[in-house]
């Protein structure tokens, strides 16, 4: 069997337990999520952040990872329709939040989602620590990988996602170094 695209993740968890609820990817209907990071402070601003669900999201939160709620919240903010919008969107609500809630911790994502049949890849933080994102050139199947570090040792076979940065991949390729616009 072959699958044109996929996700997979190893969990090291930073918030919540390491049960199965909490492994990644999640998935919501047509949608899978992984997030490496966490959102600094999250206990402070969990049920701040969980009242921005609709009822339908709320429902579905399994587990009780930031991860899970971060993905939720993309969704909630229209991640379906664009997700460039819903990524600057949500990223505004807890850096807001932060604020707000004088949280120092910093707020570090390296995330992917896929709708079924295209990929993004945002790497974002709040301070100067984000985490590693990697895109592959071309694979000798013509196909691309997102990762967290390079998978082999061959540098030019890879190029390092920019923080503040969202990487968009379809069937028709790959848009790279679209620039986050936070709102």
């Amino acid at each position: 069997m072959q699958a044109p695209l996929f996700i997979a993740h190893v969990r090291a968890s930073t918030t919540g337990s390491t049960m199965r609820a909490n492994c990644h990817p999640f998935a919501y209907q047509n949608w899978n999520f992984a997030h490496n990071g966490q959102i600094g402070g999250f206990y402070k601003m969990q049920r701040s952040l969980e009242s921005l669900l609709s009822d339908e999201l709320y429902q579905a939160r399994q587990g009780t990872t930031d991860s899970e709620l971060l993905f939720l919240l993309l969704l909630q903010f229209g991640l379906s329709k664009s997700v460039e919008m819903a990524c600057g969107k949500v990223i505004g609500i807890l850096e807001r939040m932060r604020t707000k809630m004088s949280i120092s911790e910093p707020l570090r994502i390296a995330a992917v989602g896929a709708d079924g049949s295209d990929l993004f890849a945002l790497r974002y933080a709040s301070d100067a620590y984000s985490p590693t994102l990697y895109r592959s050139r071309k694979l000798d199947n013509g196909g691309i990988a997102i990762a967290s570090e390079p998978l082999d040792n061959i540098r030019h076979n890879w190029a390092p996602i920019m923080p503040s940065c969202l990487v968009l991949v379809s069937a028709g390729g790959v848009i790279q170094g679209l620039g986050l616009k936070i709102s």
